[in-house]
């Protein structure tokens, strides 16, 4: 394991979109349904401000350890009940490609969140963030979480329908446990953005 240097590796919503399917397909043999997309989708946007935060093509906010490399760099996060911000120089696991990012995240929950992936299967939102929350994947309270996901979760049906009107969920009133890792050192390398689909 290599450590990286902490790169931000955004991508639009058809990227995320088609990476997700094309990591699902290749771990079922059949493609996601747009119920069970978009809860994935959901998911990722959560976990990384919309993709914005994310880094090294880490999906999930994934810490050191599953990922082939890892990065390093000083961020915050938000725990406990009340949320209490906290500042953290952490390491986090790093991969060299979306499509491997997303072949792991995929891969990850079928094997590790059964009743999240079981929740996935079925669109089922609710489902989905209980089996995270009772395997400890996240440490928000459940209900906030579960109110981001299903936010995000109705923004990509709208998006899989075709609804280019569609706008991006507020989430404010949520207040400070949204999950998303925003690291305060990590540069935007627009040219890692390229996804290889297919093979």
């Amino acid at each position: 394991m290599t450590q990286v240097a902490a790169v931000r590796t955004p991508c639009s919503d058809q990227e995320l979109e088609a990476s997700l399917s094309w990591a699902f397909t290749q771990l079922t043999g059949f493609a996601p349904s747009d119920a069970t997309l978009a809860i994935l989708c959901a998911h990722v946007a959560l976990e990384t401000a919309h993709m914005a935060s994310m880094v090294c093509f880490n999906p999930g906010n994934y810490k050191r350890g599953p990922g082939p490399d890892y990065c390093t760099f000083q961020t915050f996060e938000y725990v406990g009940n009340p949320p209490v911000k906290t500042t953290v120089m952490a390491e986090f696991s790093a991969w060299p490609d979306f499509n491997s990012a997303f072949a792991f995240y995929v891969g990850a929950f079928s094997k590790h969140w059964p009743e999240a992936w079981a929740g996935a299967l079925a669109g089922d939102a609710d489902a989905f963030c209980a089996g995270l929350k009772a395997r400890g994947y996240y440490s928000a309270p459940e209900q906030i979480y579960l109110a981001g996901v299903k936010r995000w979760q109705a923004y990509y049906s709208q998006h899989l329908s075709g609804d280019s009107s569609v706008t991006q969920p507020d989430l404010s009133d949520l207040g400070p446990s949204s999950p998303a890792v925003l690291p305060e050192e990590a540069t935007t390398a627009p040219s890692m953005r390229g996804l290889p689909r297919q093979p």
